[in-house]
Order: C-alpha cells, then structure tokens, then sequence
C-alpha cells in the first residue's frame, strides 16, 4: 500500500537509492554575464511589520495544554490541506507546519476564525469559498474544505504596547531608535542576500545553456516521489486521507510540468556542480562547514556547539551539511568570476 511506503520513508529517507548522475565535462565559466535587479525601498508601513513580528518573536510563550483552549491572538502551529466537498483531496494544497493567529488575518478569512476555541490535537474542517486573489488561479472562487490538524497553541505574553518598559521587559537593550535602526539593516543584509541568490541563480542558468546533460526520466519521477512523500503524502496521512487520496494527489505531482521543469532543473544542476567541482578541484574545507553551523545555529536560537555536536552524532546530517557546503562553494566560484551589474527598477 502507498500509506505503508510513505511511512517507511518518513521513518528512514536514507533506505531508498540514491540518484546516479551523469558525468559530463563542465562547461568553459569564461564570459558569463548577469544583471539583477536591486531591491525596492523599505517604506514605513514595512518597517512598523518587522518591529511588531520582532516584538512577537521575542515574548515569552506558554505552550497549552491539551484541553486549553486558543483565544484570539494565541498562535497555533498546524497541518491542513483541502479537501472537495465530496471529501477528496485536492493536490499541491496540503502543508506542515503552518503558523497561524487565532483570529488574526489571512487570504481565507474562514481559517483564522476557526481557530479560535480549538485545543492541541484536534481534528477539524472548515467549509470556504477562495477568494478572488487566491494565489492559485485554479481555485479562486472554488467551495472546498479546508482539514486542519492543531499541533500546538502558544498564547504570548506580550507588554502593552504603551508600556514604557515595552522592550526592556522583553530583554532588548536598544532604544527604540537603535532597536529600528537594527531592524532596517537585517532588511538590508536580507535583500542583499537575496540579490547574490537571484545573481547565483542567473549564472547557473547560464552555465546550464551551455552544456549537454542527459535527463533519466526515472530520477526525476524518484525524486518527485521523495518530494511529494515528505511533503504533501505525510500531511495527507496526518489528518486522516486515504489511499485514493495519496494516489489522486501523487499522480497529480508526477503529471506537473511546472514540478518536472524544477526537478529537472536541480538534477541538472547537480551534474553541472559535480562537473566543475572535478575539473577545478573544489573540495570543502573545515571552516566551510563551521560557517553553516554557524548560519544554521543563529537561524534556529540554538548556541553553535551544541548544532556542531549535533552535526557530529548524525552521519546523515553530516553528510548532507558537507554537500550544501560544498555546493556553496562552487556555485561562488562561478560568481567570483562571473560580470555581475545590478540595475534599479
């Protein structure tokens, strides 16, 4: 049954084969060209957002008991998915964890709203009608029903916003000025993040016009596999889907043209990578892997140490960190000797 095969692979992702790539001879990095375009202005509104969600981020939380019950305000994270009103399962629609306000404001205002009174573990569905800019044109307007499973509910102690000693209780030492200061140049280190990934992206590309790679049809169909068994397979089990329903919406995965045309895309780019790794001798280094433990660490709140024990303990995850780093440095080799111009729109 697929139930059983999808289980099997959340419980050891591992167990199934590994793709083959092809060997191909990587393509001449000379005269590659990209222009990426800079970041918008961080307006008022924008940066009044970012202090309410750092605020928020920083408040204590108490997670709910089961039997608790969410107000509105209180955070919930869960899984959903929808499901037509003769109960089949729709694809590409299903997703875990999700973070919503009890409450608070969505595209489906029915959701939120639903939230409140709801407890830790409860199953239940709300009936919706898509609004017109729902980000899937297929949809809009649709009468469905969205499944959701409440994982957990966390109500935050957050100062009145008139407390004078709003971010001292919340163990901020900057002013108020300072802390909007600091806010504006995490923004800025964000776009500019984002400007090397667009610029990485584009030089690949690039790259990719430029050399031959034979596509296996069955990597990509194994790789579709593992994406949707993580992903979409393992939140349809979650809150209670079926055989049909697995079936429908992973037949649905394999038949996207869109999912194959990205597939095909990082399977190609793998090969590519691998090629220049072995023509240009690209290994990585300790502190590569240190960098990333580094980033991973800061993102997650956790001290450094313990995710570099934890890298150690975990040959998988170890294995994985030094296949990210070592593309990271690949791919800034490419940069490095690509002509890259940012214009402003």
């Amino acid at each position: 049954m697929l139930a059983d095969q999808v289980q099997a692979f959340l419980k050891s992702p591992e167990a199934l084969p590994q793709v083959t790539l092809p060997a191909i001879e990587a393509p001449s990095l000379e005269g590659v060209q990209v222009i990426v375009h800079g970041p918008p202005e961080l307006d008022a509104d924008t940066l009044q957002l970012l202090y309410q969600q750092h605020l928020e981020r920083l408040a204590p939380r108490r997670r709910l008991a089961v039997g608790e019950f969410a107000e509105p305000g209180d955070v919930l994270m869960v899984a959903m998915g929808v499901f037509t009103l003769e109960g089949a399962a729709l694809p590409f629609t299903f997703q875990a964890p999700v973070e919503l306000t009890a409450g608070g404001g969505w595209l489906v205002a029915e959701v939120p709203a639903a939230l409140v009174g709801r407890t830790e573990g409860e199953l239940f569905e709300v009936p919706v009608v898509f609004p017109d800019d729902w980000p899937a044109p297929w949809l809009r307007g649709a009468h469905a029903v969205f499944r959701i499973r409440v994982r957990s509910v966390e109500r935050l102690d957050l100062p009145d916003a008139d407390d004078p000693q709003l971010l001292p209780k919340l163990g901020i030492t900057l002013s108020l000025n300072g802390l909007m200061a600091a806010l504006r140049d995490q923004w800025i280190e964000e776009r500019s993040d984002e400007l090397v990934a667009a610029a990485e992206h584009t030089a690949l590309d690039e790259l990719l016009g430029r050399v031959d790679i034979p596509i296996a049809t069955e990597a990509v169909d194994a790789q579709i596999w593992r994406y949707w068994a993580r992903d979409e397979g393992a939140v349809i089990l979650e809150l209670g889907g079926g055989e049909a329903d697995l079936h429908a919406t992973l037949a649905s995965w394999l038949r996207s043209h869109d999912l194959r045309r990205q597939v095909e895309r990082a399977y190609r780019l793998a090969a590519l990578l691998s090629a220049i790794a072995r023509r240009s001798g690209i290994e990585v280094r300790p502190q590569d892997l240190e960098v990333l433990i580094a980033e991973g660490a800061a993102g997650a709140g956790v001290d450094p140490d313990v995710a570099a024990r934890a890298f150690r303990e975990d040959p998988g995850q170890a294995l994985l960190l030094a296949d990210r780093a070592l593309q990271r440095r690949i791919v800034r080799h490419v940069l490095d000797l690509a002509e890259v111009r940012i214009v402003s729109d």
